[in-house]
């Protein structure tokens, strides 16, 4: 298997434009965020999109985050759709113990090997004005996201 046959998984079908890609030199923070497509992670600094290859996930990892990724998408499409499984979907993308959400920091944990990873948590129409997750107060990163000091939530 070469290099990229183990980050196949997590690679979109189209190339991501250069827009989009992290061109920082150094990576020294990620974050997860489903935006419809098959790669989630996420340059703290830049916001843009982070090539697998470049932070040397492990299959397992990339494992991880690619179950996560799918199992995100499904229920975000759903609450998209705004069909009979609206309210569900909307639900299990804001609870705290929803297992999508107990996954993605699962996941984000498993990638803070060498870096911090954080998560980005889905909100609506209004953004949290604390963490989602543990009620604590939001510091302000330059990248305009505010951050949960504890729990590395990103809203």
């Amino acid at each position: 298997m070469n290099n990229n046959d183990q980050y196949r998984k997590l690679m979109p079908p189209e190339p991501i434009s250069p827009e989009e890609q992290c061109t920082c030199a150094e990576i020294q923070a990620i974050y997860l965020a489903f935006d419809l497509t098959e790669n989630p992670i996420h340059c703290d600094i830049c916001r843009g999109a982070v090539a697998p290859e470049r932070i040397e996930l492990t299959p397992s990892q990339v494992d991880a985050v690619a179950d996560w990724t799918t199992t995100f998408g499904s229920i975000y499409k759903l609450w998209l759709q705004s069909g009979s499984y609206e309210a569900w979907a909307y639900e299990q993308l804001v609870e705290a113990g929803s297992a999508v959400n107990l996954g993605g920091m699962a996941v984000a944990g498993a990638l803070s090997t060498g870096r911090s990873c954080g998560y980005l948590w889905f909100w609506n129409e209004r953004r949290p004005d604390c963490c989602p997750r543990c009620a604590s107060a939001l510091d302000t990163l330059p990248n305009a996201f505010l951050r949960c000091p504890i729990c590395k939530v990103y809203v």
